[in-house]
């Protein structure tokens, strides 16, 4: 069994899913061998593909024996309505998405109360996602991310992208749009998840 990560925030719209997705095929890419849970039925929309998904609801999906058996990652989805302290306990370890707009910090407080009563779990990284340049806002989040959580923080940002923002857009469609897709920023996650592997 591989390395079981969750994708975790208590904000809707923090970019979970789709880094649950795109890291998938991310690590894919990098010749990764990836089973992605999909908690909340998003994931494989996302996707754009069935294969290598697992949709369940619940703590279920974890007594499927074959499950993650010859995989180095399970990348598991986690919905904020379906997080409890059962299917937690099944994890290694988090990516902590924080969307960089206002409230956004007041959500990743709240992941992270839920997380501490969870000593065993441990926080692969924290991801700043929907970053925009031009935003002074979201320039003076990361570094104060960075500040309190320097062991944490990961260094590839997320971007907001128009393409990753469509509802309708998957990973399939990378392969139209290239590296306007914003896929370049989740080969670099993926890489620095690598790196943590040595």
């Amino acid at each position: 069994m591989g390395k079981v990560l969750g994708i975790i925030s208590f904000k809707k719209g923090s970019g979970k899913t789709t880094t649950a997705a795109y890291l998938s095929a991310a690590l894919r890419v990098l010749n990764r061998k990836v089973v992605s849970v999909d908690l909340g039925g998003g994931l494989s929309k996302k996707l754009g593909v069935s294969e290598g998904v697992v949709e369940v609801e619940g703590i279920s999906w974890w007594h499927q024996e074959h499950l993650g058996a010859e995989a180095d990652y399970v990348i598991v989805d986690l919905p904020y309505h379906s997080i409890s302290d059962e299917i937690l306990s099944q994890l290694d370890s988090v990516i902590i998405p924080v969307e960089a707009r206002r409230g956004g910090l007041q959500h990743f407080n709240s992941t992270l109360l839920t997380l501490q009563e969870h000593e065993d779990l441990l926080i692969e990284g924290i991801l700043l996602s929907q970053s925009d340049a031009h935003n002074d806002f979201a320039a003076q989040m990361g570094k104060d991310l960075e500040e309190y959580f320097p062991d944490f923080i990961f260094k590839t940002v997320i971007s907001r992208n128009f393409y990753l923002s469509k509802e309708a857009f998957n990973v399939l469609d990378v392969r139209k749009q290239g590296w306007h897709s914003g896929f370049v920023e989740f080969l670099a996650l993926a890489n620095e998840l690598i790196e943590h592997e040595h």
